[in-house]
């Protein structure tokens, strides 16, 4: 062999295209896809640094980023008020601070067990009973947060944009939000839960907020299928009402009700059937959206910061437990987490 032919590459051999056969149907491969998918994120949070509470020390933006609070010292201050109500470590091989980072983390990212077992070192199982255990233990104290403030104190502090439209009269904005939920296979319970206006099986709430931002009101859980008027007819919300409006959508045909507490709805015109609207009904209609869109905001807010609201509710957390559902504290914790985050209106 010559130097210069020693130096030639090889030529490598052709092949010939073929095309390659599988017996798997469709079904099968896309499987086999999304396995795919969970291993690479198992992967990734094994290559991970454990969670832990000393992760996120001194940490904000990762404290943010697992848990939803603004900062490590608020996540602290949480650990000092529930650390007392938890379990010592022997029980979850978790200690206090962990258990509720951990009950946190699922509650912003809404991780499967599994995945949270890899990332707080821990089986599954183990990470299951810990959160269904410690939310239970959250939602009683944060529920605490959740108040209907005295009207002296809401006259106080209204914000500029309600005292510009409607002076000191507003007392609550309510509105109700759904979250969609796996279909049960009761066929009462899927008739119950469906919901025309989202189309699927969901799982709806009343939620009311005051004019300074803070949730002072939360229902229990009930079926998409129900009505927003039935929702606040047979829920508590009446029993904390007095003087003072009530600012709601068109769909909350609750006048009757609210009356006999001494207090009024205020609610968008109703346009349908008119070919033109009075001057007066469409100014106000525009007041009351300007400031409405607040309880929309914090729906938003709850669904954006906690992500556990925003998928598809598995059946399980709607089971109850000493007649509350899972989900009823998983929302009574979010919505008490949210008082402590910076208000969403300005006072000016």
């Amino acid at each position: 062999m010559t130097a210069e032919s020693a130096d030639e590459p090889e030529e490598m051999p052709k092949l010939k295209e073929s095309f390659v056969q599988t017996d798997m149907d469709c079904a099968k491969l896309s499987l086999l896809v999304t396995d795919l998918e969970i291993t690479k994120k198992e992967n990734k949070l094994l290559k991970m640094k454990i969670i832990s509470f000393e992760s996120l020390r001194n940490n904000d933006e990762k404290c943010r980023f697992y848990t939803g609070l603004t900062s490590f010292k608020v996540l602290n201050v949480i650990i000092k008020w529930m650390r007392p109500f938890l379990l010592p470590q022997g029980k979850f091989k978790l200690n206090t601070e962990n258990q509720i980072v951990l009950t946190l983390v699922k509650l912003r990212l809404d991780l499967k067990f599994q995945q949270l077992g890899f990332a707080f070192g821990v089986h599954p199982s183990t990470v299951s009973s810990c959160f269904k255990k410690v939310v239970s233990i959250m939602s009683r104290k944060l529920k605490s947060l959740i108040v209907w403030p005295d009207r002296s104190s809401l006259i106080k502090t209204m914000p500029g944009c309600f005292q510009k439209s409607f002076g000191d009269r507003i007392s609550i904005i309510i509105d109700c939000f759904e979250s969609h939920c796996q279909r049960p296979s009761d066929p009462m319970s899927a008739a119950i839960t469906w919901s025309y206006y989202k189309n699927s099986q969901t799982v709806k709430y009343l939620i009311g907020i005051t004019p300074q931002g803070s949730v002072s009101f939360i229902s229990e859980g009930w079926g998409g299928r129900a009505s927003d008027k039935f929702i606040t007819q047979h829920s508590e919300f009446l029993t904390h009402l007095h003087c003072g409006d009530v600012l709601a959508d068109r769909g909350f045909l609750i006048k009757e009700f609210v009356e006999l507490f001494n207090a009024s709805v205020i609610i968008p015109a109703f346009t349908k059937g008119l070919n033109q609207i009075h001057p007066s009904d469409l100014e106000n209609t525009r007041a009351i959206a300007n400031v409405r869109i607040h309880v929309e905001k914090i729906i938003s807010l709850l669904k954006q910061k906690f992500t556990i609201l925003a998928g598809k509710v598995p059946i399980k957390l709607l089971a109850t437990r000493a007649d509350v559902a899972l989900l009823d504290d998983i929302v009574n914790v979010c919505c008490g987490l949210i008082f402590i985050c910076p208000p969403v209106i300005p006072l000016d």
